[in-house]
């Protein structure tokens, strides 16, 4: 029979007991299995892709050929098919005993109730730590198919919490968070935000392609200058934004002088908190509770004696393709990548930048041991 999501939602499960159930370690095989036995048709996403299934090697020279060893299954998409509530269940159930540690939601029509049972999932599976959810703006609940999809839009009350913010709550252990084209808004990044005051393991997030304004990069500012020293990306692509919508993030990145006179001081807050996260690997290792680290810059004392403050030097990547930046910013973008570490990039694809201009700052960034160091830093 062929999946269908009505099909598939409506089957009673509660009955089966997948405690005892078996995996092999093929995963393919594994969810034919589970799905058989929960009387359940495979969802299009679980099944093999052909196209991807290597082609075995023979020797002819040996009588008998080994037959290719199974390709593991590390990252499973679930693109523009609806997702009933027993494929999750069998997902999730195989998810702890695989390899798979990326999941991809993309296109699926989902309403409240469905995503609050794969945040419920999610927080019960801590072994994925990457989640792409993106193209999922939020359905009503008898929403059945993309024919007049806008008019079943669901709109969170205002009393409402952001269920996208919940993806960060303490409950989840997400490492890497995609949360494209979701119609996020600036309330749904500020609760992102409060949510990732606390200690939390995630260190990129992409929030491209939604309807934010310089309101949430400030918020994003905030954030990672007093309250979050883990995140290392952010993706911010096509958010419509100005240069003086994302000046106040540009300006809080990078080296700018530090009094000399509060130095030394600095300099034990550093080693003290240093010697907290050295003591937290200790308590982590003995699965005991761990202090909390003190949110602080590091400072960098300068060849002619002067000390500098290394401000947001955790991160590694702006994305900032497709937003209101042209020829007219290139001493900033300059400034900016010229006071950060060589590891620190931007993507400035899709902007007003011409071709000319970005060769320039190529040509600025580049240094004689590593004539590419430009396009490394600087993507177009």
């Amino acid at each position: 029979m062929i999946w269908t999501f009505q099909e598939n939602d409506s089957v009673n499960t509660n009955e089966v007991n997948l405690a005892g159930f078996k995996q092999t370690g093929n995963f393919h095989k594994d969810v034919e299995a589970i799905c058989k036995l929960m009387n359940i048709q495979v969802h299009p996403a679980l099944r093999p892709v052909l196209w991807e299934v290597e082609k075995p090697e023979f020797n002819l020279e040996e009588e008998d050929a080994k037959e290719p060893e199974v390709k593991p299954v590390t990252v499973v998409k679930f693109e523009r098919h609806r997702i009933d509530k027993n494929t999750m269940k069998a997902f999730f159930h195989l998810i702890p005993q695989s390899v798979v540690r990326t999941v991809k939601f993309s296109n699926n029509g989902i309403t409240p109730s469905q995503f609050d049972k794969i945040l419920d999932h999610l927080y019960q599976t801590p072994a994925l730590s990457t989640v792409f959810f993106d193209w999922n703006p939020l359905y009503k609940e008898d929403f059945r198919t993309l024919v007049d999809a806008n008019d079943y839009r669901y709109e969170r009350p205002e009393d409402e919490p952001s269920r996208f913010a919940k993806f960060v709550s303490q409950e989840s252990r997400i490492k890497i968070l995609f949360l494209r084209g979701n119609e996020l808004d600036d309330e749904d990044v500020n609760q992102i935000c409060e949510n990732l005051k606390e200690t939390h393991p995630l260190k990129v997030l992409d929030i491209s392609y939604n309807k934010i304004t310089a309101t949430s990069v400030e918020t994003l500012r905030d954030l990672i200058t007093s309250y979050n020293k883990n995140l290392e990306f952010i993706g911010l692509a096509k958010n419509n934004l100005s240069f003086e919508d994302l000046e106040p993030l540009l300006g809080a990145i990078g080296k700018k002088p530090f009094p000399e006179d509060e130095a030394d001081a600095h300099v034990k807050k550093m080693k003290d908190r240093d010697a907290i996260v050295e003591k937290n690997k200790k308590l982590k290792a003995s699965k005991k509770p761990e202090e909390p680290v003190p949110i602080l810059d590091d400072i960098e004392q300068q060849d002619d004696g002067t000390w500098m403050l290394v401000q947001n030097g955790q991160l590694r990547h702006l994305n900032l393709c497709m937003n209101l930046l042209d020829d007219s910013h290139k001493d900033e973008i300059l400034a900016l990548l010229k006071r950060t570490p060589e590891e620190f990039s931007i993507t400035l694809s899709g902007t007003g930048f011409s071709k000319a201009v970005i060769e320039e700052i190529w040509k600025e960034l580049s240094t004689e041991e590593n004539p590419e160091l430009g396009q490394q830093r600087l993507l177009f």
